[in-house]
């Protein structure tokens, strides 16, 4: 059951969980400002995910008008929500008998792959925007929720889940 649940909630992180936060809008919001204090990844994988649940995911959805904005750590984050949808709508589709380690090795790819993401957009946060922008609350629970599904997929392959 939980290879059901934490991917949909890595998925759901990703779409409403702010990710990067930029200083002038946290300095607004301080003088007392109403603006946006930050950006989800949504809005750099939502193109992604329109087309892969229109059904046209294939290995050119990272291409044209598919595409997700903001270069590597857009394909980093879209990569990370298609299979998190995949892993959910397959951990479904698991509590069949015959599709119990597949639905395993999906988790563990959305783990690796959520890893993965964040460690692209600390990188850029960090390294590329130093004092542009500070680390959302969103980038540490897509972290912490990648690590939990990596190990729940390890754990699933290995058979300690029955």
């Amino acid at each position: 059951m939980i290879r059901i649940i934490l991917p949909a909630i890595l998925l759901a992180t990703i779409l409403f969980a702010p990710v990067n936060v930029s200083s002038e809008s946290v300095q607004s919001a301080k003088r007392g400002d109403d603006q946006r204090l930050g950006y989800t990844a949504a809005s750099m994988v939502s193109p992604t995910l329109d087309c892969a649940l229109d059904g046209a995911l294939s290995l050119q959805t990272f291409g044209g008008e598919c595409a997700p904005q903001d270069g590597l750590e857009g394909q980093a984050y879209a990569a990370t929500a298609v299979t998190a949808l995949v892993a959910a709508v397959l951990g479904v589709l698991g509590l069949l008998p015959f599709l119990g380690r597949i639905t395993s090795l999906f988790t563990m790819l959305t783990g690796l792959l959520g890893v993965g993401a964040t460690g692209v957009s600390l990188f850029d946060v960090f390294v590329q925007n130093a004092g542009v922008v500070d680390p959302g609350v969103g980038m540490g629970a897509i972290g912490g929720l990648s690590l939990l599904t990596l190990a729940t997929g390890f754990a699933g392959v290995r058979g300690d889940d029955q």
